[in-house]
């Protein structure tokens, strides 16, 4: 499980905590599995923000690139 995203570990242990909650009739279990489940959800929607972030970040760059490289061609062909 080490190398399991943070959010997915959160969303199987939250679970199974649930669970156990539900079959031992323990509520505060139950509920404090069901938060580290929601905790799991928000660490999951956080690192696909970043990484979309980071994507058009990327995208960006490389789209400066292409007007930059294309505007000086067109400088030279004057």
């Amino acid at each position: 499980m080490s190398n399991m995203d943070s959010g997915l570990k959160d969303k199987i242990i939250g679970k199974a905590k649930e669970v156990e909650g539900k079959l031992t009739g323990d509520k505060s279990r139950e509920v404090e599995g069901k938060a580290q489940q929601v905790k799991g959800k928000v660490k999951a929607k956080a690192k696909k923000v970043k990484e979309d972030i980071e994507d058009n970040q990327k995208r960006r760059r490389l789209l400066k690139f292409v007007v930059d490289k294309s505007s000086k061609n067109y400088e030279k062909r004057k």
